[in-house]
C-alpha cells in the first residue's frame, strides 16, 4: 500500500514538473487613434503592457468608452514586438494635424514616442516600417473577441 502511494506521489510530482511556464515578457504599450473633425469623436485601439488589446471611443468631453477587450495571442505578440524596436519606426518624426487627425504612441520601457498626422493613413514621408507597424496594430483591433 505504501509503495503504491509512493509511486502515485512520485508520478504526480514528476508530471507537474514538466508544466513550467515562463513569464511572458512585458509588451510595449501602443495606442492608435483617428478622428476629430466636426464631431470631435476619436476611435482607436491600444495594446497594454500586459498584452491586452482593446478598442475604444473617445468623445469630445474626453470620456473613454471601451468597446471590447481581449488578450493577445502568442502569434500576435511575436508579430508586434520586433516592430516596436525597429530604428526606422523610432527615427521618424511627425507632428501634423488636420480635420481628421491620427495619433500613434509607443511606450516601451524608458522609450516613449508619439506621432501625429493628418488623415487616416500615414503620410508618404512615413517609413515602410512605420506603415507596417500601424497596419499590424490596426489589424489587431479588427480581431474582436
Amino acid at each position: 500500500m505504501r509503495r503504491g502511494l509512493l509511486c502515485i506521489a512520485l508520478l504526480a510530482i514528476t508530471s507537474c514538473g514538466g508544466a513550467r511556464h515562463e513569464a511572458a515578457a512585458p509588451m510595449p504599450a501602443v495606442r492608435i487613434t483617428s478622428g476629430g473633425g466636426v464631431t470631435g469623436i476619436y476611435t482607436g485601439c491600444q495594446v497594454d503592457s500586459a498584452g491586452t488589446v482593446s478598442a475604444f471611443r473617445v468623445m469630445r468631453a474626453g470620456t473613454d468608452s471601451t468597446l471590447w477587450s481581449r488578450p493577445l495571442s502568442d502569434v500576435e505578440r511575436q508579430q508586434l514586438r520586433p516592430l516596436t524596436a525597429d530604428a526606422g519606426l523610432l527615427d521618424w518624426h511627425s507632428d501634423e494635424r488636420g480635420n481628421i487627425t491620427s495619433r500613434a504612441s509607443l511606450i516601451d520601457g524608458s522609450t516613449s514616442r508619439r506621432w501625429t498626422w493628418s488623415g487616416k493613413t500615414p503620410p508618404d514621408s512615413a517609413p515602410d516600417e512605420f506603415v507596417l507597424w500601424v497596419q499590424i496594430v490596426r489589424d489587431l483591433c479588427r480581431t474582436r473577441p
